[in-house]
């Protein structure tokens, strides 16, 4: 394919076609060293312009890999690398999740969240529909949400309560950023957008205080319209909006960054007498979902729930799990368990909020590593925070 096709600046186009670059398997399969030495560029200037193209051409073909005249473009491990680096994730509003999560919710992701009735699932996923909208310099994505709803269990009021909740703490945030003169990442209360410490009097950049006008002037109403919430009843309904409607609605909303679908288990859980019959249709809804997530850069977050897997021989070898099984869990990038954490007091305190995340599954986080966090009033929030109530 012509590399003069792609949407590209016309200065790029130039400089490639001046340097004999002219298709763009060329410009991508071209070594970085050789790349910088035809175009007379600085090494790192090179390898933002490949993922550049690479970039544009995913968006003409959306594949999210690239293809050129049905030739499937290959990934180097170099190209992988710094396209994990420049990416973000979706922050949870609580610092020790996000740093266990390298950052938050991955993109090009699907995760499964597991845990028993009321360990805080749900609240989670709101939490994450919220902060999702942020704007980047916060640590946000600036972008809408997909709530598939298979429980019955989303509260437009709590929904409402998390992003009211959400615009307060980052109002305040502004005002002592603004005070203090520090940048989004040096707030005290830990919760930060982008995470905590005390910091000193730096200058505030003007992305932050573009960011910080941004913040000032959200409405609860604004957010509430920035996730799309769907109702299905049944795997079958599920299904069929998945395969024939999900991929047509993300195309004409861009700006969405996050799936929740909460919860994968209840439409596959009870509604299959064939084991088989059920294993292939999840293979089939988790191999889209993933294939979404990585053409349209998005994070797709499934909730699980837990069953008892007995021992064959002595009832001391049960355990507690995620349910669906094998089959399930494999497709699944990555596994998260919630567990509740019960407090001494009793008295409805802040102990009593508490969660744990634990890590089954990560390709970057090692397995049984965990954080806690709180579910309070306003969502989210890092443990025994002040700014809760």
């Amino acid at each position: 394919e012509d590399i003069r096709s792609l949407p590209l600046p016309s200065e790029l186009k130039s400089r490639l076609l001046g340097a004999g670059l002219c298709l763009v398997r060329h410009c991508l399969l071209t070594p970085p060293a050789e790349l910088a030495a035809r175009l007379g560029q600085p090494l790192d200037q090179c390898r933002r312009m490949q993922l550049t193209v690479r970039d544009a051409l995913a968006r003409c073909t959306n594949d999210g890999g690239g293809g050129c005249g049905g030739f499937r473009l290959p990934d180097t491990a170099e190209t992988l690398l710094l396209d994990v680096a420049r990416s973000r994730a979706v922050p949870s509003m609580s610092a020790s999740v996000d740093r266990l999560l390298q950052g938050g919710l991955s993109l090009c992701q699907l995760t499964e969240l597991a845990g028993s009735a009321g360990s805080g699932k749900t609240q989670l996923c709101m939490q994450l529909c919220a902060s999702v909208q942020l704007p980047a310099a916060l640590g946000g994505l600036q972008g809408g949400a997909v709530y598939l709803d298979t429980e019955g269990s989303f509260s437009p009021r709590r929904q409402a309560q998390i992003a009211s909740g959400l615009l307060l703490h980052c109002r305040r945030l502004a005002d002592r950023m603004r005070q203090r003169r520090l940048p989004p990442g040096d707030d005290d209360d830990g919760n930060g957008v982008e995470g905590g410490g005390d910091g000193g009097d730096g200058p505030l950049t003007k992305e932050h205080l573009k960011a910080l006008n941004e913040v000032s002037s959200l409405t609860v109403e604004q957010v509430m319209s920035n996730i799309y919430y769907f109702r299905c009843l049944s795997h079958v309904q599920l299904c069929a909006f998945a395969h024939e409607s999900l991929e047509r609605f993300l195309v004409g909303h861009p700006h969405v960054r996050l799936i929740v679908l909460d919860s994968i288990a209840s439409p596959f859980r009870y509604e299959f007498d064939n084991a088989g019959q059920r294993n292939r249709q999840l293979a089939e809804l988790a191999a889209l979902l993933t294939r979404l997530a990585v053409s349209c850069r998005l994070a797709v977050l499934c909730t699980n729930q837990m069953t008892t897997r007995f021992g064959l021989t002595d009832a001391a070898d049960s355990r507690v799990e995620p349910a669906l099984g094998p089959s399930w869990c494999h497709v699944c990038n990555i596994r998260l368990v919630i567990e509740r954490l019960e407090g001494g007091g009793g008295g409805g305190g802040c102990e009593d909020q508490r969660r744990r995340m634990r890590v089954l599954k990560h390709p970057a986080v090692r397995a049984g590593s965990s954080a806690v966090f709180q579910v309070c009033a306003v969502g989210v929030r890092d443990a025994f925070q002040d700014d809760v109530s």
